[in-house]
């Protein structure tokens, strides 16, 4: 996965799984004809929810973090 060469690490098995459990999950939308759906992890397991609830709103970063960031990025 992309991300994981942009961050500098190896996938972990956690990781290897998920991404085929949401190709899985997607397909069986498709098969379903259920259109505007998508997986999303959610309380450690995948549920599949309404795109347009995805997007609603902006998701933003907690302050802890960002100030966890600035450690490393300045």
């Amino acid at each position: 996965m992309l991300g994981h060469t942009q961050r500098g690490g190896t996938p972990s098995a956690f990781d290897r799984i998920l991404g085929t459990a949401y190709g899985v999950s997607a397909m069986e939308l498709v098969l379903k004809e259920q259109w505007g759906k998508m997986p999303a992890l959610a309380n450690g397991r995948l549920e599949n929810i309404d795109i347009k609830d995805a997007v609603k709103g902006l998701k933003l970063l907690s302050p802890y973090f960002y100030d966890l960031a600035k450690v490393f990025f300045g």
